[in-house]
């Protein structure tokens, strides 16, 4: 197993990004399968919140950012399997496992910016941010 540290946590509401503020946390890749427990130490008032997922057996797409603030996003499908509530903060243990794009990800993306007649410096700009963006809708082929 390896052990990260967590920079970023977004939950993933309608293909747009709800950013949890984090206080701490670490991502610990199981090395099977994909699969990933994700810990984050976050402040109280989001209890509800989580309270309604662990209440829950839905994935949830959840974005995050490892290790270093430059680094891209990677995204999960999770289930939060527990919530520690502490005097200020709680912590939420997820389950994750990891998404990965399949292989036609950055033609179709390239194919869909065009068809929004998208150019130039335009269409590099967009691509640029949306290939970045792990907020589309999963696929489950493996690159």
């Amino acid at each position: 197993m390896k052990t990260f540290k967590l920079v970023s946590l977004a939950l993933i509401e309608e293909n747009k990004n709800r950013p949890i503020p984090l206080i701490d946390g670490l991502i610990i890749n199981k090395e099977l399968d994909e699969q990933w427990l994700v810990e984050a130490y976050v402040p109280k008032d989001n209890l509800v919140l989580f309270e309604n997922l662990v209440n829950s057996e839905e994935l949830i797409p959840i974005q995050t950012i490892i290790s270093k603030p430059t680094n891209d996003p990677a995204t999960f499908h999770a289930r939060v399997k527990h919530i520690s509530v502490m005097e200020e903060h709680i912590s939420v243990l997820f389950d994750a496992q990891l998404f990965r794009r399949n292989n036609s990800f950055h033609v179709d993306l390239l194919s869909s910016l065009v068809g929004e007649g998208l150019a130039g410096d335009e269409l590099l700009s967009q691509f640029i941010t949306r290939s970045k963006d792990d907020t589309t809708k999963p696929q489950t082929a493996k690159s």
